[in-house]
């Protein structure tokens, strides 16, 4: 069924700034994802507001020309960022709480000015600017990261980025929100075995590609600096591959394990100069 009077939902309103319903088969960007991505446009733009619904299944799979369950993978992705709700054989809904008003707490360690601001920046370009962003750093301390955590659940933020420690207290807050459905992505971080949303580098390559090149440089006596963080753990099983790969014995005493806070007073890093 379309929308009253027979008129199909593409021509519902025509904004020459909206995308076409059209994906990108070639696009390394997950097609769930472009779909999910532009309905999110369309709905900022207040393209359904006077149904109060999106296109139904059906419609959105003919539009984009996909299957049903890529449409329906999609609208969770949507539902779960709070901005649909879905009845089931009856459609997805618009929320009364839109994107226009999405409150969204970034958490972040100290980073330093220039990291905080690339991320912040880009989190609002791509949320646009009827959301709101509120930065809360913990400084890299495990106590004012749980903190931060309570102000989200507090003060009523409803999606939250978070640059986590994954450690203790907070790693155990971290988990029970997201069992309960919060809308949370994770920063350089990921939950092994959990649902969840994670935005990741290639640690591991880039490990070895940084190892890669001290041995093409010439180095022979390359050191590394490790913790029991995912991420850097990563980077670390990277410089064991360009190592094994080069034909280099790895060295014990040229790794250095660090807690999570890394080398504060430059002690490792002035004992191995």
């Amino acid at each position: 069924m379309g929308p009253p009077g027979g008129i199909p939902f593409a021509q519902l309103k025509k904004t020459e700034t909206l995308p076409p319903y059209k994906i990108r088969r070639s696009d390394s960007v997950p097609i769930y994802l472009q779909i999910a991505n532009q309905l999110r446009e369309r709905i900022l733009a207040n393209e359904f507001n006077d149904l109060k619904k999106l296109p139904s299944n059906r419609e959105l799979a003919e539009l984009y020309k996909v299957n049903h369950l890529t449409v329906r993978q999609a609208l969770k992705f949507l539902e779960q960022e709070g901005i649909i709700n879905i009845a089931h054989g009856r459609g997805a809904f618009l929320v009364g709480h839109s994107l226009h008003r999405m409150q969204t707490a970034l958490v972040l360690p100290s980073l330093g000015q220039e990291q905080s601001g690339v991320i912040s920046s880009a989190i609002r370009g791509a949320l646009g600017p009827e959301a709101t962003i509120h930065v809360l750093d913990y400084h890299n301390r495990p106590t004012e990261e749980l903190l931060c955590i309570d102000r989200i659940l507090k003060e009523g933020y409803n999606s939250a980025i978070i640059y986590s420690s994954l450690h203790g207290e907070p790693l155990r807050r971290l988990l029970k929100m997201l069992v309960e459905g919060f809308p949370l992505v994770m920063v350089d971080r990921c939950i092994e075995g959990l649902p969840g949303s994670s935005v990741l580098s290639d640690n591991r390559r880039g490990g070895y590609l940084a190892t890669q090149h001290m041995i093409a440089k010439g180095c022979r006596n390359i050191a590394c600096f490790t913790a029991e963080i995912p991420s850097v753990r990563a980077r670390y099983e990277g410089y064991r591959d360009a190592l094994a790969e080069a034909g280099l014995q790895l060295r014990p005493e040229l790794v250095v394990e660090l807690s999570d806070l890394g080398d504060t007073n430059s002690t490792e890093t002035t004992r191995l100069l």
